[in-house]
Protein backbone atom coordinates (compact mmCIF):
# COMPACT_ATOMS: atom_id res chain seq x y z
CA UNK A 1 0.00 0.00 0.00
CA UNK A 2 1.36 3.54 -1.29
CA UNK A 3 2.25 6.19 1.80
CA UNK A 4 -0.98 8.28 2.34
CA UNK A 5 0.08 12.11 1.06
CA UNK A 6 -1.09 15.44 2.67
CA UNK A 7 -2.96 17.25 0.95
CA UNK A 8 -1.81 20.69 -0.76
CA UNK A 9 -3.44 23.79 0.79
CA UNK A 10 -4.03 26.38 -1.50
CA UNK A 11 -4.05 29.63 0.03
CA UNK A 12 -2.96 32.25 -2.09
CA UNK A 13 -3.42 33.58 -5.73
CA UNK A 14 0.01 33.66 -6.83
CA UNK A 15 0.11 29.93 -5.95
CA UNK A 16 -2.29 29.05 -8.70
CA UNK A 17 -1.77 31.85 -11.04
CA UNK A 18 0.32 29.82 -13.71
CA UNK A 19 -1.90 26.34 -13.12
CA UNK A 20 -5.65 27.19 -12.83
CA UNK A 21 -8.08 29.97 -13.45
CA UNK A 22 -10.42 31.51 -11.02
CA UNK A 23 -13.97 31.31 -11.74
CA UNK A 24 -16.78 33.73 -10.20
CA UNK A 25 -20.34 32.65 -10.38
CA UNK A 26 -23.06 34.85 -9.41
CA UNK A 27 -25.51 33.27 -7.63
CA UNK A 28 -28.53 35.88 -8.08
CA UNK A 29 -27.98 36.21 -11.81
CA UNK A 30 -25.78 33.06 -12.80
CA UNK A 31 -23.42 35.52 -14.83
CA UNK A 32 -19.65 33.33 -14.53
CA UNK A 33 -16.47 35.09 -15.20
CA UNK A 34 -12.64 34.22 -15.25
CA UNK A 35 -10.76 36.39 -12.86
CA UNK A 36 -7.53 37.92 -14.24
CA UNK A 37 -5.17 36.72 -11.47
CA UNK A 38 -2.39 38.89 -12.75
CA UNK A 39 -4.10 41.86 -12.42
CA UNK A 40 -5.28 40.88 -8.87
CA UNK A 41 -1.69 40.39 -8.34
CA UNK A 42 -0.21 43.89 -9.86
CA UNK A 43 -3.04 45.63 -7.65
CA UNK A 44 -3.12 43.79 -4.34
CA UNK A 45 0.54 42.40 -4.34
CA UNK A 46 1.91 38.39 -3.70
CA UNK A 47 0.62 37.81 -0.72
CA UNK A 48 -3.41 38.21 -1.95
CA UNK A 49 -5.41 35.62 -0.46
CA UNK A 50 -7.49 33.43 -2.13
CA UNK A 51 -10.41 34.73 0.57
CA UNK A 52 -9.42 37.81 0.03
CA UNK A 53 -10.73 37.89 -3.30
CA UNK A 54 -13.78 35.87 -2.77
CA UNK A 55 -14.86 38.56 0.12
CA UNK A 56 -13.97 41.55 -2.31
CA UNK A 57 -16.20 40.34 -5.16
CA UNK A 58 -19.05 41.69 -6.76
CA UNK A 59 -21.13 40.92 -9.77
CA UNK A 60 -20.50 42.86 -13.22
CA UNK A 61 -23.75 41.89 -14.56
CA UNK A 62 -26.29 42.94 -11.34
CA UNK A 63 -23.99 44.25 -8.63
CA UNK A 64 -24.85 41.09 -6.44
CA UNK A 65 -22.33 40.18 -3.53
CA UNK A 66 -23.71 36.65 -3.33
CA UNK A 67 -20.45 35.43 -5.58
CA UNK A 68 -19.01 32.09 -5.39
CA UNK A 69 -15.50 31.55 -6.52
CA UNK A 70 -13.71 28.25 -7.30
CA UNK A 71 -10.65 27.43 -9.17
CA UNK A 72 -10.40 25.42 -12.90
CA UNK A 73 -7.85 23.64 -14.55
CA UNK A 74 -7.29 25.70 -18.16
CA UNK A 75 -8.74 22.64 -20.80
CA UNK A 76 -10.86 20.87 -17.75
CA UNK A 77 -14.71 20.53 -18.99
CA UNK A 78 -14.28 22.14 -22.32
CA UNK A 79 -13.93 25.38 -21.29
CA UNK A 80 -12.65 27.97 -23.32
CA UNK A 81 -11.58 31.30 -23.38
CA UNK A 82 -14.44 32.15 -21.03
CA UNK A 83 -14.39 36.19 -20.45
CA UNK A 84 -11.97 37.95 -18.29
CA UNK A 85 -13.29 39.93 -15.31
CA UNK A 86 -11.73 42.59 -13.01
CA UNK A 87 -12.68 44.52 -10.68
CA UNK A 88 -11.91 48.42 -10.50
Amino acid sequence: MAPRREPIVITRVEQIRDSHWLIANCKTCCHSARLDCEALLDRFGPWLAIDDVRSRLRCASCGSREVEMHTVSPGAGGIKNPAVATRG
